[in-house]
């Protein structure tokens, strides 16, 4: 063997005896299933086996915690629909307006689907999911279009 191989197998034993990541677990039914309610920390499989489950629930947010965030991102989205140059954000983009984008952008992301996601009340559970969308929002415009354009600026 190699050097370099060695090394890598030598790396991923130690991520082995210090982590339980490699442990591969059924998932999750529970919205595979339909259901659109939100999971409890004790549905979650492996919480309690894993290595800090303390670590988990304290992290975990609290049900509170959630519905001020729905509050929040509302707010926000709501300002945002305000702002005269947010169109280009409003609604998916579609393959008439834009016949490549899906070559382009894998992950698509715009306000409709963001309001979708934040009606169901389950899906921004913390200021980071939420934030991530839309930072890749405009990512994807960035992505997709030249620096020249309107839609960059």
């Amino acid at each position: 063997k190699d050097i370099i191989s060695q090394q890598r197998a030598c790396i991923h034993q130690k991520i082995k005896e210090n982590s339980n990541s490699h442990i591969k677990r059924k998932g999750i039914r529970h919205f595979k299933d339909g259901k659109k309610t939100r999971l409890k920390l004790s549905q979650i499989i492996g919480v309690e086996s894993s290595r800090y489950p303390g670590v988990v629930k304290e992290n975990f947010p609290k049900a509170k915690d959630v519905e001020e965030y729905q509050k929040l991102f509302q707010e926000i989205i709501n300002g945002l629909l305000k702002l005269p140059d947010i169109w280009p954000f409003e609604h998916p983009v579609t393959p008439e307006e834009a016949p490549d984008y899906f070559e382009v952008i894998k992950t698509p992301i715009d306000l409709e689907t963001i309001q979708k996601r934040l009606d169901t009340n389950n899906y921004y559970i913390t200021e980071d999911i939420f934030f991530a969308d839309l930072r890749r929002m405009l990512e994807n415009c960035k992505t997709y279009n030249n620096e020249d354009t309107l839609y960059y600026k």
